[in-house]
Parts: C-alpha cells; sequence; structure tokens
C-alpha cells in the first residue's frame, strides 16, 4: 500500500527529522518527501495494506505541520 500526502513541510532539516520520527513509529515503512513538488509530497508504503493515517497526522501536526492525503 502507498499513501501519499500534501505537506507545508519547506526545508530539508525539517523532512529528515519528520521521517526519522516517523520511522520509530512506522518501522516496516519505506517514508520519504519530495520537497521538489508544488505539493512537497510526503510518500509512506509498506507491503502490509495498513498505514496509520491519523498517527501520521498527528506526528506532523505535533512538529508544527500539517498534511493531508491526496486523492488517488
Amino acid at each position: 500500500m502507498i499513501e501519499v500526502f500534501k505537506t507545508d513541510v519547506k526545508y530539508k532539516k525539517d523532512a529528515r527529522r519528520i521521517v526519522s520520527l516517523l520511522n520509530v513509529k512506522l518501522t516496516r515503512h519505506k517514508i520519504n518527501f519530495d520537497l521538489s513538488d508544488c505539493d512537497r509530497i510526503l510518500r509512506i508504503e509498506n507491503d502490509e495494506n495498513k498505514i496509520q493515517i491519523p498517527l501520521i497526522e498527528k506526528i506532523l501536526f505535533n512538529e508544527g505541520f500539517h498534511c493531508e492525503v491526496l486523492p488517488d
């Protein structure tokens, strides 16, 4: 399963910090940012067909950022 989020993360240092935080909670996921995209994409993938969207939103919110799932 792959989930793509629109974010307001602007800087690589913030993206690296968020990826580190997410990796602690989402141990079996592949996580990356594409900050060059106009939507500053956060992409999360795993093989278990389960991505915890509320947890991801909460982690970004706690770091001062907003994210929302982009529709397919």
